[in-house]
């Protein structure tokens, strides 16, 4: 989520201590090292630290380190001077030196080279930056928020993260929980996200029905925040009407909340087989009803060659009333 205007949303208390913890470290100037899972919402959490910390009003760069080029990555973060070298036509100021005043982002710190990673580690000690084919160091004011969905204490053990590195880094460590370990995030995200696409879509969505909202609360989100909100941007989408329903939502999603209903009903009684026999008769025709009959359909979202699909309806058949 890089919005410059999103924000952290939720009514869990594992969410509403991070945010107090935030606004403790806020104001001061210490490095903040976040860690957890791609798409929990890492950048939220660093923009929000810089909005309540005396730097607001200054300058707020991201910088993606997964994405830097090998071969420039040096000349990207800390500036070159012209000439430096072929296609140096100018002086760029780079990452650190546009953030002056401000707080750098470095995003995936963990897939910095060492040679990086070295040059970092100078600068959090005396904030300075060589510029490439500069020879004096230049002194910049910039608060650096560094974020990590990888182990780099684990890393440093290993030789592939400077362990002095990371004890700069990790002066205050803020994690993020992911989403599964937050239930009570998932709706409180949703509405937020579906008032927010109502919007940007241009549609009268005024919320989600009891089975849309079962689906959400009993899918995984093993891509956290991030995936929530491309589903329920999707469910917007699609639509038809005034409310969101579970066949609006992603396959996966809708599915997953039928898988579970067929194998509650399946299990309240009888032998193995006549349960494993109910489970698939309702899966499969739950599916198919909300495929609107369309076995290829159907067949995808279950995995299946539509040859399956179609022996399957024949011998579990008829559909459950």
């Amino acid at each position: 989520m890089r919005e410059a205007n999103e924000t952290l949303v939720g009514a869990s208390g594992a969410l509403r201590r991070l945010l107090e913890d935030a606004d403790v470290v806020a104001p001061r100037d210490a490095t903040v090292l976040l860690t957890g899972e791609s798409g929990t919402g890492k950048e939220m959490l660093a923009r929000y630290i810089h909005r309540q910390s005396r730097r607001a009003g200054e300058p707020y760069v991201t910088c993606d380190c997964a994405a830097l080029s090998p071969a420039l990555i040096e000349s990207e973060l800390f500036g070159f001077r012209r000439g430096a070298f072929t296609g140096a036509v100018r002086d760029s100021p780079g990452y650190f030196a546009s953030s002056q005043g401000g707080t750098l982002f470095l995003d995936e710190v963990g897939e910095l080279d060492l040679r990086a990673q070295a040059r970092l580690l100078r600068f959090l000690e005396d904030r300075t930056v060589v510029p490439v084919g500069a020879v004096s160091p230049c002194r910049l004011d910039v608060r650096v928020i560094a974020a990590t969905n990888r182990d780099l204490e684990g890393m440093s053990r290993k030789g592939e993260f400077r362990e002095d590195l990371f004890y700069r880094l990790n002066v205050v460590n803020l994690h993020v929980r992911p989403l599964r370990e937050r239930p009570d995030d998932v709706m409180a995200c949703a509405e937020h996200f579906r008032t927010r696409f109502a919007v940007a879509h241009a549609k009268t969505v005024v919320g989600f029905t009891p089975q849309a909202a079962a689906a959400l609360a009993a899918w995984h989100w093993p891509g956290n925040v991030r995936e929530l909100r491309n589903a329920v941007e999707r469910a917007v989408l699609l639509c038809r009407g005034t409310w969101i329903d579970r066949a609006d939502l992603p396959p996966r999603v809708a599915a997953g909340t039928r898988l579970r209903e067929a194998l509650a009903d399946a299990c309240e009684e009888g032998s193995f087989a006549g349960s494993t026999e109910r489970f698939q008769r309702r899966l499969l025709f739950s599916v198919l009803r909300d495929a609107k009959g369309n076995r290829e359909e159907a067949a995808r979202r279950l995995s299946l060659t539509v040859h399956q699909i179609k022996y399957l309806v024949k011998k579990l058949g008829p559909a459950p009333q």
